[in-house]
């Protein structure tokens, strides 16, 4: 990106890193498994308030809890692969 400023110009790069075709298939796999993951914590918490939400109401903050670590964790994998 190029940025005027009267007489000046600014130039702005994005860094990257260069990954080998090794490194990239195993980032492709963990970003996988971490999406298995989190697909298993949020079916866990779906059958926990579809099936058991009366008598287990109490356990909502835990599963909760570990969805959003799951996606956290899937999210930010996915980004390293796709460099947003």
């Amino acid at each position: 990106m190029f940025v005027f400023y009267g007489l000046m110009f600014v130039v702005c790069f994005k860094k990257y890193t260069i990954m080998t075709e090794e490194q990239l298939k195993e980032l492709e796999i963990k970003v996988k498994k971490a999406k298995f993951k989190l697909s298993q914590k949020a079916s866990e918490l779906h059958d926990l308030i579809e099936d058991r939400l009366l008598a287990d109401f109490e356990d909502i903050p835990a599963f909760a809890e570990a969805t959003y670590i799951a996606c956290k964790e899937w999210s930010e994998l996915n980004k390293q692969l796709y460099r947003e």
